[in-house]
């Protein structure tokens, strides 16, 4: 199996670290049961960047959220 130009799986998984494949690679599905209560729609969305380190650019995230939000008509 490949994602991307990466064989990822051949007779067994080839990537050591297999929460950083889906943190990183793959994502998340969201799922209203799933949601973090005392968090709102934005830093629900926002939490797996900054889990993944990349808290730093998180206001980047922000900004890219928030129109995709607008786009959408999903407030936070």
């Amino acid at each position: 199996m490949q994602l991307g130009s990466e064989v990822i799986y051949d007779n067994g998984w080839k990537v050591h670290d297999l929460r950083a494949l889906r943190r990183d690679r793959i994502g998340f599905v969201f799922q209203a049961p799933y949601l973090i209560p005392f968090l709102n729609v934005l830093d629900n969305v926002a939490l797996l960047p900054m889990l993944a380190g990349l808290a730093p650019r998180l206001h980047k995230s922000y900004s890219c959220y928030r129109s995709i939000f607008s786009i959408t008509s999903i407030s936070s």
